[in-house]
């Protein structure tokens, strides 16, 4: 950390600061973000937060996710570094297209990115809680990185879910009306993007596919237009929210809004609860996935 050196201001939120920094002795461009420990004891679980956001770091190993390259805590402030991405964010990329969309090709190759990240981190126990562009940064070689980890908590890690090409056709009947897992969300986002919506779980033969009541977190969290329904109701939450936040993603991806936005914060959230997507335009693979994801009730 005493070699790095800070550039520049490249964002600023309500817990820190993130800075453009470069090491000495070489050219590799890195993020710093440093927290103020004064700001962050008059914020709920402020500083208890930022520890756990390191701690999620430290744990992270996978190419659409951040490395912690250091990190630091002094009597008044909590920082930490990880690799810079120099390409913006997804909602930036998303304004200077032409529509203001993308098409259902872009979409594919970042949904297949997106759902790769999200994989790993239900992987190694974490539920992300904050998929949304601004949080999707794009690297040098035009990869994603997901960041902003200091909404996310910690679950019993998720096994890799096995292929269901050995189902029979009555679990995949029971399939189609399931959030859709990481697999069967990758094969459709590679190939046609038909899916079934399933919570991201290892599926044994006539088990569940509910989580355990203990491990679900309870907290409410996230940016108002990607909150999941359960999060809403208060029953608890797990690694299904994730895919709700997809859902919605996608859909602002393909129309270049969100699909349950109110004007308060009110209506947003009635939609949430009440009110189905909209689509226009034919019906494709895509809005059947989207459809799926934004099934109400994650275990349905």
């Amino acid at each position: 950390m005493e070699e790095l050196r800070a550039v520049k201001v490249v964002g600023k939120g309500a817990m820190g600061t993130v800075f453009l920094a470069l090491k000495k002795g070489c050219d590799k461009l890195l993020a710093l973000k440093a927290m103020s420990k004064s700001v962050m004891e008059k914020q709920i679980d402020g500083l208890k937060r930022a520890r756990a956001e390191k701690e999620i770091l430290r744990s992270l190993r996978h190419s659409f996710l951040p490395t912690l390259v250091g990190h630091v805590e002094t009597d008044k402030i909590v920082g930490w570094v990880v690799d810079f991405c120099p390409g913006g964010d997804l909602n930036a990329l998303r304004r200077h297209q032409s529509e203001q969309s993308f098409s259902e090709c872009i979409i594919r190759f970042y949904a297949a990115e997106i759902v790769l990240a999200l994989e790993h981190l239900h992987w190694v126990g974490v539920v992300y809680r904050d998929l949304k562009p601004e949080n999707i940064l794009l690297q040098a070689d035009g990869h994603i990185m997901l960041t902003d980890f200091d909404l996310s908590t910690t679950l019993p890690p998720r096994p890799a879910q096995p292929s269901t090409a050995g189902e029979d056709s009555g679990s995949q009947t029971r399939q189609a009306h399931r959030r859709p897992g990481p697999l069967a969300l990758m094969t459709s986002c590679m190939s046609s993007f038909q899916s079934a919506r399933v919570s991201p779980v290892s599926k044994k033969a006539g088990g569940s596919c509910s989580m355990p009541s203990m491990a679900r977190a309870n907290s409410f969290v996230g940016t108002e237009e990607y909150v999941a329904p359960e999060m809403l109701k208060g029953e608890g939450h797990d690694f299904a929210v994730d895919w709700w936040a997809l859902g919605i993603l996608l859909y602002e991806m393909l129309y270049g809004e969100t699909p349950f936005k109110g004007v308060n914060r009110k209506e947003t959230f009635y939609k949430i609860l009440a009110m189905e997507p909209q689509f226009v335009g034919p019906w494709t693979p895509l809005r059947d996935l989207i459809q799926r994801l934004l099934i109400k009730d994650p275990h349905s």
